[in-house]
């Protein structure tokens, strides 16, 4: 099948998100200098499951030259602890990443990598930017969703997917999807984020937990797997599940999703060159 190709499955919804600027991170605020929360400009509505934002690019059954990686991508080496868990907690940091810290070794098995990449990366993704240091900008600045989550996914991209994912229009979709996504969850953790309601327990969290993970196909260079998730929130700790809630905000947490991702070798790493989400309720 063509990699630019979508596959005709009615179980994939297509969303498309508008393209972003390149954003900073925010300097850290001053409690006492901090603007009324009321006066931030421009509103996001709560993002829908993962299932629903998501874009399944064909699998590609074949490997890419190494010549078309640009010398500047990172290489990476086996983990200290390679049968280690990442944490199903979003860690919220990034800006604070660098590509090495994003790469997926070929070191990996697949079940490493299945867990890896949907308990892990997609996690740190969804909640990537929504860190306190970051308020003041998020109550002041127009652009800093737009830009924020433009830099976050463009970072994390990089570092997961083929070097040329920008140019294979079912990935790049999927990419602005995904920064919709994390702007919407940015937003949410800041209107709960020390909010001064009493509703507002937590503030707003959102990831995924991965189960089990299986092999579709494998040779030389390819491989597809297929892993199951499990969407989770604390909506219920603070107004996203109440008086806030979005867009099937409610139905987000306990959701359960199929991540089928074709991964090729590339300079030491597994890159990303196709990936579906369907939701497996």
């Amino acid at each position: 099948m063509d990699i630019n190709q979508t596959p005709n499955n009615p179980n994939i919804r297509t969303a498309i998100a508008p393209e972003r600027s390149v954003g900073m991170s925010a300097p850290t605020l001053e409690p006492d200098k901090a603007p009324d929360k009321k006066s931030r400009r421009g509103l996001y509505v709560a993002i829908g499951s993962i299932a629903g934002l998501a874009i399944a690019g064909g699998a590609v059954f074949g490997g890419i030259a190494a010549s078309q990686v640009p010398a500047s991508q990172p290489t990476a080496e086996a983990p200290a602890d390679p049968t280690a868990v990442p944490s199903a907690e979003a860690t919220n940091s990034a800006e604070l990443l660098t590509p090495e810290d994003l790469v997926l070794p070929e070191s990996l098995t697949p079940e490493q990598l299945g867990t890896a990449f949907v308990q892990d990366r997609l996690s740190t993704w969804e909640m990537a930017g929504a860190i306190p240091e970051n308020e003041n900008k998020w109550v002041t600045s127009d652009t800093f969703l737009d830009e924020t989550s433009n830099k976050n996914g463009d970072l994390i991209a990089d570092a997961i997917m083929v070097p040329n994912w920008r140019d294979i229009p079912a990935l790049a979709t999927w990419v602005a999807g995904e920064k919709q996504s994390n702007a919407g969850s940015i937003d949410n953790f800041f209107k709960t984020f020390d909010s001064g309601q009493s509703a507002d327990v937590e503030p707003y969290n959102r990831g995924i937990t991965a189960g089990a993970t299986s092999v579709v196909s494998q040779d030389n260079t390819t491989l597809v797997i297929a892993t199951e998730g499990t969407e989770f929130t604390n909506s219920d700790k603070n107004r996203i599940g109440t008086t806030l809630a979005g867009p099937n905000t409610a139905s987000i947490n306990g959701n359960k999703i199929l991540v089928t991702t074709t991964f090729v070798v590339l300079n030491g790493t597994w890159r990303i060159s196709a990936v579906s989400i369907v939701n497996n309720n």
